[in-house]
């Protein structure tokens, strides 16, 4: 980034579940010469992002990906139950329920 002023062809949006900004710090230094440093260095980054609540994996990363919020993508949870035999989440298209408070 940095002033030039290339257009962007491609957007590569790297999601780590439970990965903190210090966490990312600490494993760039030390691995300076790993793939995931070079990214670091290389790419654009985005420091001051906060996750919606509730706070779940995947309202989180949907609410990265579109902008919205839980209430606005009906998106409140990641998945039904836990568990090799429970329900996975249903689809975003067909969660458009209000949010519970």
């Amino acid at each position: 980034m940095g002033g030039d002023n290339h257009a962007v062809q491609h957007v590569l949006l790297i999601s780590v579940d439970g990965l903190h900004r210090a966490d990312l710090d600490y494993y760039v230094a030390s691995h300076p010469d790993s793939t995931l440093a070079r990214l670091v260095d290389e790419g654009a980054s985005y420091s001051n992002a906060r996750t919606p609540f509730p706070s779940d994996s995947f309202p989180g990363l949907t609410a990265l990906v579109t902008g919205g919020n839980p209430r606005s993508t009906g998106v409140t949870t990641t998945t039904a139950g836990t568990g090799p035999s429970s329900p996975r989440a249903p689809s975003t298209a067909k969660m458009r329920r209000p949010v519970r408070r």
